[in-house]
Parts: structure tokens; sequence; C-alpha cells
């Protein structure tokens, strides 16, 4: 369970969270807030899935011939990242539905599973076979409004 404070700088999901507490406290019901890391795993209907991105962005890559560029930090690129399993998430939120103790809780959800982007890159990269790929430095933090294969990885 989280129970911290909340970071003093603006965040969508604060936003949210008020929402919802404000809702339910008008209906009498209750809540949970679930925050996963990185979601790996089938998802359907999800944005949140990031491996459905990078998979469209390396099959543009390969269609167009362009390398699959990692359009993150060098820190990022380097550095541990942790993920969350979609099937780990589905079933923390069904068991939130109908245990009492995760009434009106908020909860950290990972698998505790690390990765680097550098490793996941060589993966997606291989599997698409794009030959001519991985992290340039100075290329990092671009936006869409200057390419159309750009995506930012923090």
């Amino acid at each position: 369970m989280e129970d911290l404070p909340r970071l003093n700088f603006p965040n969508f999901y604060y936003t949210l969270e008020d929402v919802i507490y404000e809702e339910v406290a008008k209906k009498g019901m209750t809540w949970s807030v679930h925050r996963p890391d990185v979601i790996f795993g089938f998802s359907p209907h999800s944005l949140m899935n990031i491996i459905v991105t990078i998979s469209v962005y390396a099959a543009i890559c390969k269609h167009d011939g362009a390398p699959l560029i990692f359009r993150g930090s060098k820190e990022a690129w380097n550095s541990y990242a942790i993920a969350s399993d979609a099937d780990l998430i589905a079933e923390l939120q069904i068991w939130a539905c109908v245990d009492p103790y995760a009434r009106n809780e908020a909860f950290n959800i990972h698998n505790r599973d690390v990765f680097k982007w550098k490793h996941l890159w060589t993966i997606l990269a291989e599997e698409f076979g794009i030959e001519e790929y991985g992290f340039e430095e100075g290329e990092s933090s671009v936006t869409f409004a200057a390419s159309s294969y750009n995506f930012i990885f923090l």
C-alpha cells in the first residue's frame, strides 16, 4: 500500500485521484487506486501498454528502412527500470473489487521485474529484423512535431 504524502509538483494523476475521492464520497462508495510501472503483457484496449506502442514504432521503422533509435535519455538507456505485468495488475484489480481490506487504499503494483531499455531495444530490433538500432547521443527527447519517428522515454 502507498501511504507516503504526495510530492510537491503538478501531477495529472493527483487530479484524477481527487475527482475519484470527491465522487465516491458523494455516493457513499469506496475506492482503490492502482499505480503500475511500465506495463508489459497483453492488455486489450489499453493505451498504457508500452510494448504495443514501441512495436508500432519498430514496425514503422522496419517498413521505411529507418533505424530503430531510442529517443530517451542516456540515463534511461543504461539504467534499470521496473515493469508491471498486465496479468498481475488485473489480479490486483479483481482482488480490490471484492476484498474489504482493499477499500479506500492506494497500491503501487509491480512484480519486481527489472529491465534495461538497451536490452529491450536489442530484442525489439531482432524481432523486427532491424539491423541499425540503439541510443544516439544528442537524439533524445525529440518530440513528434520534429519527426514522425520520435517517441520520448524518460
